[in-house]
């Protein structure tokens, strides 16, 4: 599968993964939690809860599909999946409240939606800065001879210093008679 393919579908995956954890989540904040302590302190607590379902998903989605490590790649990926969410979230409010867009990104300015905002943006970032897993390597044979190298340098130079206590010999001076 070639590159932007993959990045397309790796988007969409973690889109429709996501929306389907969020749409669990969203429904307990407004129909069990805002009600009892406001709308702020209900997002405030979905937050941390969603972004860690969406730092899991995205993991799992980048390791699956193969997604490769080059940043164009991993910001299609989040890319297409912020403008799928955008998307769903414009379509569902005009379906069940019958909202025009205007009044959806209007809805933008009050605190409860900038939060909501914020997370979908990390949500978008998270794609780029999820590492993949280090593989950790034996060090290389070829490395093993540089090392005896130094072994051995290290050995001849401590043979040629003097011993602690002793007069260095020098090779006698030619005499001139």
């Amino acid at each position: 599968m070639l590159g932007p393919t993959r990045s397309a579908l790796a988007g969409f995956a973690y889109f429709a993964l996501v929306f389907l954890a969020g749409s669990g989540l969203g429904t307990v904040r407004v129909l069990l939690v805002a009600p009892r302590i406001g709308a702020v302190p209900a997002i405030l607590t979905e937050l941390p809860l969603m972004l860690g379902a969406c730092w899991l998903i995205c993991g799992w989605v980048v390791s699956r599909l193969a997604v490769p490590a080059h940043a164009l790649s991993r910001l299609a990926m989040g890319g297409i999946a912020f403008a799928l969410l955008i998307g769903a979230e414009l379509a569902l409010t005009m379906l069940t409240t019958g909202e025009s867009v205007g009044d959806f990104f209007f809805a933008y300015r009050s605190p409860s939606a900038l939060l909501g905002l914020a997370g979908q943006l990390i949500f978008a970032a998270f794609p780029l800065v999820r590492a993949q897993p280090r593989v950790r390597r034996e060090p290389s044979p070829s490395a093993a001879p540089a090392r005896l190298d130094i072994d051995r340098a290290r050995r001849a130079s401590a043979q040629s210093l003097p011993r602690a206590g002793t007069r260095p010999r020098y090779p006698a001076a030619a005499s001139s008679d």
